[in-house]
């Protein structure tokens, strides 16, 4: 098997130095942090069904790539979980899959922003894909707070469980799936690879966490302030609020917070049959540290794993030029050519 040359990191720390605040309670605060929680929890969903709102209006507008088959429903429990079928034209027989999640810090986004429905211009990379052969397949999953972590990575499993069994029904083939995510979506698509692993040929992680366990100690870049939610999820919610206590519902540090973020992060769960991957992500992240992509990277080589991190200098999370650069397409078709 072919393997990439591993990109050399000096390593430098960016983003999330979070305190705890509503989501630690004490018996005496119980009742205020109960209603501070509430009062978050109503402004993510506001700002969760206005955002999705958005991406919709976008991607109407622009309808650059044809849906073969919209709104595919992969379980019944909530209307996000449904997913959109994209294949190549004049396509013969059945076609290899790049699954997409989108992100959205897990309490937002929509499975339309391959069709042109966000700034980070994905649809480029989309229709990429589609002029090379393959099918794109983007899934929709639940959000915070209606479901936590542990329930949205059930949600994307099923997802795809349903894309390898019903793959015949929609022209793809189930054998040759690679799984490809952005921010919260990357830490989706690292999930799936890493729990799998021996049904995904490659994965294409982008801009995300691979360990929620020490995911807000990560230390910031002297250039990085704390990581305000309130601007990177644009709801009113209090400037301390920490996503990774908030998703995986316990107190930070806990012991039931440790050990249910240990067994929801990637970087633990990395095995032989993890899938060759490729990631992507800038040095300026300021809401995600590239640490996480470093340490993620070791962890792959340990496992001999065929892997590559690629660095961007000064660009920050979610930055566009991975999916508008050319030389970024081409080296995402490159290593899909040799491992899918």
């Amino acid at each position: 098997m072919k393997k990439f040359k591993t990109t050399t990191i000096a390593l430098t720390f960016s983003a999330l130095a979070l305190a705890l605040s509503a989501c630690q309670t004490t018996p005496s605060s119980q009742t205020t942090t109960q209603s501070a929680n509430t009062a978050i929890d109503q402004a993510i969903r506001a700002n969760s069904k206005a955002s999705t709102q958005h991406t919709k209006q976008m991607a109407t507008a622009n309808k650059l790539n044809h849906i073969s088959y919209a709104n595919v429903a992969y379980d019944n429990i909530n209307e996000r979980q449904k997913m959109d079928i994209y294949l190549p034209k004049n396509h013969r027989g059945n076609v290899p899959v790049v699954l997409y999640l989108h992100g959205g810090g897990f309490i937002t986004g929509d499975k339309l922003e391959v069709m042109g429905g966000s700034h980070k211009n994905v649809e480029e990379m989309v229709k990429r894909l589609l002029d090379n052969g393959y099918a794109v397949v983007s899934v929709g999953y639940r959000f915070l707070p209606n479901a936590l972590l542990d329930e949205i990575s059930n949600n994307v499993t099923k997802a795809f469980e349903f894309v390898r069994k019903n793959s015949k029904q929609y022209g793809l083939e189930s054998n040759r799936i690679t799984v490809m995510g952005e921010s919260a979506g990357r830490h989706l698509a690292q999930w799936l690879a890493v729990t799998q692993g021996k049904y995904i040929k490659a994965s294409l992680p982008y801009d995300g966490s691979a360990d929620f366990v020490n995911m807000t100690a990560t230390k910031a870049q002297p250039q990085c302030e704390a990581t305000n939610w309130t601007n990177v999820i644009q709801a009113d919610i209090p400037q301390d609020f920490d996503l990774s206590a908030y998703a995986v519902g316990e107190r930070y540090g806990s012991p039931a917070f440790i050990k249910k973020a240990t067994a929801l992060s990637p970087i633990y769960r990395v095995y032989k049959d993890t899938p060759p991957t490729l990631m992507f992500q800038g040095n300026n992240d300021c809401v995600m540290a590239h640490e996480q992509s470093v340490r993620y990277l070791k962890k792959l080589q340990a496992h001999q794993i065929p892997s590559e991190l690629v660095i961007l200098e000064g660009e920050g999370h979610a930055t566009p030029k991975f999916w508008t650069t050319p030389a970024y397409q081409d080296k995402v078709l490159a290593f899909l050519k040799t491992y899918l």
